[in-house]
């Protein structure tokens, strides 16, 4: 992938290249130095119509976009181009701004947007991407860090300030822990495997990590475990898309989803496949094994459901009212403003 203005994007070629220098192919896929279509553009590519996802914060958990970018998407009549950022707060800002036709962040972004009205006409969240929390927090292998309570007076390296990473860290300490979160210095270090950086040489005591980064930690024997989200509910990453973009064309956000579940369903159908897939985008400096437990985990846990039912609304506004993250009750998004435009089938 090229960068562009501090984004990633990734387009399936399906013209000849005009030159080599911009445009690098990769098993007949190619990453472009554009930046995406934005909004609800609708534009066609040999037939196919044009669908834009603005992504945040890339890791294993988004395979299922490329698996659907790959085998999927023109069999429901679309070209997904893939824009990544580095934090959801920089994608929301993003999406706001026109980028994109749909993006996927954690819910807290599309939930904060609607509730401060600043895209006109309001957003949906027509999918999930993950349904439980994402994060492990670890301390170096040989700190004296075992437990949530001894970050008391310590640096935890998170992706940024008010990212999902500090959120679910501060729910954690308050509401499982008993904690004063305002009692840890939070340290915002940008992309994860740059927290586990951090981590090694001392500039953080702790930090969250996902996968791949984790297993990486984890394997070399520089860090622990000291605490894990991922058996909690939560809307750690889902698709959202404007209203307006969907009354206009409702078919192309349908057709993303199918796209995307089917490639889900592929994956979870056929283990050689979705192995096949895991080792080309995430198997560098990983073992078969290591890679076989990560994939496992994601098709039991994150990509379990491609909607975004009730319980993961019921989680993420939980988790969100217990934070600090500026939720309040009282204008909260309900469910059913949220998912107003959600395909129904």
């Amino acid at each position: 992938m090229k960068v562009h203005g501090g984004a990633f994007t990734r387009r399936r070629t399906r013209l000849a290249a005009a030159s080599t220098s911009l445009v690098l192919a990769v098993g007949g896929l190619a990453a472009c130095s554009s930046p995406g279509d934005g909004g609800g553009g609708g534009s066609t590519d040999g037939g196919l119509q044009t669908v834009t996802v603005l992504e945040s914060s890339p890791g294993f958990f988004d395979l299922p976009i490329h698996v659907a970018m790959d085998d999927f998407d023109e069999q429901f009549g679309l070209n997904i181009d893939l824009t990544q950022v580095q934090g959801g707060g920089a994608a929301g800002q993003q999406f706001q701004g026109g980028t994109g036709d749909i993006a996927v962040t954690a819910a807290d972004i599309p939930l904060r947007i609607q509730m401060q009205d600043s895209i006109p006409g309001g957003i949906s969240i027509i999918g999930s991407n993950q349904f439980t929390m994402l994060y492990v927090m670890v301390a170096p292998a040989d700190s004296d860090i075992d437990s949530m309570d001894d970050l008391v007076g310590k640096k935890v390296g998170i992706t940024g300030p008010k990212s999902s990473s500090e959120l679910v860290t501060r729910w954690a300490m308050s509401t499982k822990f008993g904690m004063n979160p305002e009692d840890t210095e939070f340290v915002a270090l940008g992309s994860v495997p740059t927290i586990l950086e951090g981590i090694r040489n001392g500039s953080v005591d702790a930090g969250i990590l996902f996968s791949p980064a984790l297993e990486q930690g984890l394997g070399d024997g520089s860090v622990k475990v000291v605490f894990d989200f991922r058996d909690f509910p939560n809307g750690q990453n889902v698709f959202y898309a404007r209203n307006n973009d969907i009354e206009k064309d409702g078919s192309k956000f349908s057709s993303y989803m199918k796209a995307y579940t089917a490639a889900v369903e592929k994956m979870e159908s056929d283990p050689d496949y979705a192995f096949a897939a895991a080792k080309k985008y995430y198997g560098t400096g990983l073992s078969d094994d290591v890679l076989h437990q990560i994939l496992d985990f994601y098709l039991e846990k994150e990509w379990s459901e491609t909607e975004f039912t009730q319980a993961s609304y019921d989680a993420s506004k939980d988790m969100l009212l217990n934070s600090s993250s500026g939720f309040e009750e009282a204008t909260f998004p309900s469910y059913e403003e949220i998912t107003k435009g959600a395909p129904t089938s």
